[in-house]
């Protein structure tokens, strides 16, 4: 698990939630793709397929058409580690001089990752691949919902709460021959307890339509003060964000469960 964060960054000791994506917002361009390896792989959510390039330094760009205010970034079910791969964010205002807002970030493993910088206006968004050639499942590049605070007192992080079932063998005399893990994600629940409702009605409205609909997004509790409690995110099972009017119908009381995807 990853969390960079940039220069200019603001409003990080509160949850930050990334939802919607300018990939799917304007002409987005990829520079290779190995067959079964599609770019459209990277913007549809999923966690099984991925793009491809077959040469680096390799990017997939989108022309908005017009400025659109980023300060988030998040990649998943990528295998640049393995790979011993980069991977970098670049925006421009004419498609052809480029300003560099992560220089070539080479992880050490397959975790996610998730960077928060200063709110950055441009019309052309571009993630680069360099050093080797890599895969990447899932990019979200967008403006980071910022919540009114972290999670309340008793929150059970993501990194504590890995679903890990145990597959355990004995031989026909009882002698223990074993253990295999199956590693099956993270479930948790978030409670930020009573917020004003205006920002609940407002604010949240188009988070919560989003993730009743099962839609994917990037979670962090606080980049700055829990930056481990993150990571890309779907909602869990049959529950819907719950959202319970307080307080004489002045605030709201907000909550929701969710599970996520953990590179094995």
């Amino acid at each position: 698990m990853t969390v960079l964060i940039k220069s200019g960054a603001t409003d990080l000791n509160v949850i930050n939630v990334l939802y919607s994506n300018v990939f799917d917002q304007g002409t987005v361009t990829y520079s290779t793709a190995a067959v079964g390896y599609p770019g459209a792989n990277a913007q549809d959510e999923q966690t099984w397929n991925s793009w491809k390039p077959t040469a680096v330094p390799a990017y997939a760009s989108v022309d908005l058409g017009a400025a659109v205010m980023c300060n988030c970034l998040g990649i998943d079910a990528h295998d640049l580690g393995t790979e011993a791969a980069s991977v970098a964010l670049q925006h421009s205002a004419n498609g052809s001089s480029w300003t560099t807002i992560v220089s070539a970030y080479s992880p050490s493993d397959n975790d996610d990752i998730q960077v928060y910088f200063a709110n950055t206006s441009a019309r052309y968004w571009r993630v680069v691949i360099g050093d080797a050639v890599a895969s990447i499942g899932v990019i979200k590049l967008g403006a980071a919902l910022k919540f009114p605070c972290a999670p309340l007192e008793g929150h059970r992080a993501l990194h504590h709460s890995r679903k890990v079932t145990m597959l355990s063998n004995q031989s026909a005399g009882g002698n223990f021959l074993g253990n295999r893990p199956v590693k099956m994600g993270a479930e948790t629940s978030v409670n930020i307890g009573m917020v004003d409702r205006d920002w609940a009605e407002n604010d949240l409205a188009e988070f919560e339509t989003h993730f009743n609909n099962g839609g994917a997004f990037f979670y962090c509790g606080s980049p700055s003060d829990t930056p481990k409690d993150m990571g890309y995110c779907r909602r869990e099972g049959g529950s819907e964000m719950s959202i319970t009017w307080v307080e004489g119908d002045i605030m709201a009381d907000v909550s929701f469960e969710m599970t996520a995807y953990v590179a094995s």
